[in-house]
């Protein structure tokens, strides 16, 4: 799943001004199978509430427990929705997720979305971010699909028809485009290293 982003910045300024464009989504791979978690992500979701933000460093210090230390952040909201048939589980047992004293929380998963920045003209991969599994959960549902995952009752997991969301100022919902030229890229996202089985592949 893709989109366009064009940056700028004005000489003599340390901030970045980014437009996102939606691109034509590529055709799915797909393939006949059943009982399986489909995750797909919502683009003008995205699109509705990215910024860019400065930060200092003492304000990152729960991010350095995430292993996502930055400076000048592209930050975007991300909610996926499972439109499977199967529940998409933590591939750890919870005996193996990882506790983060400073944001209170469980990790199931190393990183549950990776987010490349690509430059439009060649694809070169000019910077990169990813979404630590903050908490998996059923943050929404679909009209009469009832929520059974939350982090309050040490559940981990995304049921069918429901939606798990990270808002924008998440630690680590972001792309470090502190170094970023002024330019046209496209931001991809994809799951880590296919880590989960899927019924189709976005």
């Amino acid at each position: 799943m893709q989109f366009s982003i064009t940056c700028t910045r004005q000489a003599g300024e340390p901030q970045h001004l980014c437009v996102i464009h939606r691109e034509q989504a590529m055709a799915p791979d797909y393939f006949i199978t059943l009982n399986l978690p489909d995750l797909v992500p919502d683009l003008y979701y995205i699109q509705a509430a990215y910024y860019i933000q400065l930060v200092q460093m003492y304000a990152l210090r729960c991010a350095r427990e995430e292993n996502c230390l930055s400076w000048t952040l592209l930050r975007f909201p991300q909610r996926v929705k499972n439109q499977g048939t199967a529940d998409f589980l933590p591939v750890k047992p919870r005996h193996q997720w990882e506790w983060h004293s400073c944001h209170q929380h469980y990790h199931s998963m190393v990183a549950f979305s990776n987010y490349d920045l690509l430059d439009v003209i060649t694809g070169r991969k000019v910077a990169e971010g990813h979404k630590a599994s903050f908490c998996l959960e059923d943050t929404s549902c679909d009209p009469r699909v009832r929520r059974r995952f939350a982090c309050t009752a040490h559940t981990q997991g995304l049921g069918p028809g429901c939606y798990d969301t990270y808002n924008a100022n998440i630690d680590c919902q972001w792309i470090d485009i502190t170094d970023v030229p002024m330019g046209n890229y496209i931001i991809f996202l994809i799951s880590p290293k296919h880590i989960a089985k899927l019924a189709t592949c976005h």
